[in-house]
């Protein structure tokens, strides 16, 4: 979903690196409010994280969000625009990041021979996630790799999770032998 705008208020350089057509936004762009309640319809519908209203004295659902980078750019940007519209952001406010969880992941199993940086196209690269340079920083494309790399980063997090099972497992019967 592409968004009105006035491209004299943009930084050319970002409209190139997002490859901004102006015969195509002015064809296919929805006014803010538009997009924010299509957005929010789609939040509702894929609500899964209990919250509870004191003020209401009852609970209900809101949508998990994830991005890469999501604690300096997309959580606080779109919790922004929400709130600029006047609107409920029916999503949880904590963003799960995919670049934190690679670095954690990185950091808590330093064998495991780390990428040379934690960007996403850094990351497609090291998972074998295909992301073209000409497809990068085009929204729809970043969500399809960023749920990739996340899917990636979870079954190597289960793989060394088994092996250290297996291993103490290895070690508690060996000594078991032993005595």
């Amino acid at each position: 979903m592409k968004l009105q705008f006035d491209p004299r208020d943009a930084d050319p350089v970002a409209l190139r690196k997002n490859h901004y057509c102006q015969d195509v936004w002015r064809a296919e762009a929805v006014a803010p409010i538009e997009a924010a309640t299509q957005f929010g319809a789609y939040l509702r519908r894929h609500a899964s994280v209990e919250m509870y209203s004191q003020r209401q004295g009852k609970a209900y659902r809101v949508a998990r969000l994830a991005a890469h980078n999501a604690e300096r750019f997309d959580g606080p940007f779109i919790q922004a625009w929400y709130e600029s519209l006047g609107m409920f952001l029916p999503a949880a406010y904590a963003v799960m990041c995919t670049k934190q969880r690679a670095y954690w992941l990185f950091q808590e199993h330093p064998a495991l021979p780390a990428p040379r940086s934690f960007q996403l196209r850094t990351l497609c690269q090291y998972f074998g996630v295909e992301l073209s340079a000409s497809a990068a920083h085009d929204a729809l494309n970043d969500v399809r790799a960023l749920v990739e790399v996340y899917r990636r980063l979870v079954q190597l997090q289960q793989r060394m999770l088994q092996a250290a099972v297996a291993w103490k497992l290895h070690r508690v019967l060996t000594v078991k032998q032993a005595s």
